[in-house]
């Protein structure tokens, strides 16, 4: 116990200590505690001590925001009203399910990048707004009913001239009027090509019967179901919460800069994070 003493204050970190054996150590677990290291019968409590040191540090850190983020995020009440308009016109159709064009006009209002987006209802302008965008570009297709725009040939990827994407759209007709049904053809989308080097991740929301909304966090990409590498949390969230839901995840390891592969900008991850938990 005595040798112990020094580690009181020598660690910058907390040091507890569980001394067994009643009264035969209590002149070993005096000198600890009169050193200033807590001293516990059993090894439990303990333990169960320091749990509850670490829950208090979290509640304490939640409780705590950055002040530019808040500043940033006080920009967003005109963006709620535009956004509410945007949605209720879509309801006003009976739609309940929004292009891909539309999702990201509500995406942008919250401040969150997108990808330049064009819709375009001929080859002419489906052209035209791929020499706007420059190439290389992706072709989408534009659909009100239709989800899955792989499962229909709704996807041209790498297209680097005018007349690719002509021919992209006129295939892209053909084939979801022959595997859906010509109504769900409405014109495409022309994106600009991002580089496929880089890391892909999911950020989402979903309605819990019993939590209400739900934000998830993880690795994104076609086997996103298959690793299931995903955090939640519950909006809003704030810098420090979203920072958690990242340290939750294996792929944050990744995004921290992995094999000559430069670092994602981490703060600039959570702000969007933060902001998407607000829409």
């Amino acid at each position: 116990a005595m040798a112990l003493k020094k580690y009181a204050t020598s660690t910058g970190k907390p040091v507890l200590s569980s001394w067994m054996g009643g009264p035969d150590v209590e002149e070993g677990a005096k000198a600890l505690r009169d050193s200033g290291i807590p001293c516990y019968r059993y090894p439990d409590m303990a333990c169960r001590t320091f749990n509850y040191m670490n829950e208090y540090r979290n509640n304490l850190e939640t409780n705590f925001e950055r002040i530019d983020m808040q500043s940033r995020l006080g920009e967003l009440q005109g963006a709620r009203e535009e956004a509410t308009k945007l949605i209720n016109d879509i309801r006003k159709t009976g739609r309940t399910l929004m292009t891909e064009a539309e999702s990201k006009k509500l995406l942008k209002l919250y401040g969150l990048p997108v990808t330049a987006c064009e819709v375009a209802q001929s080859p002419k302008e489906a052209g035209e707004a791929a020499q706007k965008i420059g190439f290389p570009v992706v072709v989408k297709l534009n659909s009100t009913t239709i989800t899955h725009k792989f499962d229909v040939g709704g996807v041209k990827l790498n297209l680097r001239s005018k007349e690719e994407v002509e021919k992209a759209f006129v295939e892209m007709k053909e084939s979801v009027s022959r595997l859906a049904s010509p109504e769900g053809f409405e014109g495409v989308t022309v994106q600009p090509m991002i580089s496929l080097k880089g890391y892909e991740i999911i950020l989402g929301s979903s309605l819990d019967p019993q939590l209400g909304p739900v934000v998830l966090f993880g690795m994104g990409g076609s086997l996103v179901e298959v690793f299931k590498d995903s955090a939640l949390g519950l909006p809003p969230l704030t810098a420090n919460l979203a920072t958690k839901m990242l340290h939750q995840t294996k792929i944050y390891t990744a995004l921290k800069g992995i094999r000559g592969m430069k670092g994602v900008d981490t703060d600039k991850l959570k702000e969007i994070m933060v902001r998407f938990s607000v829409m």
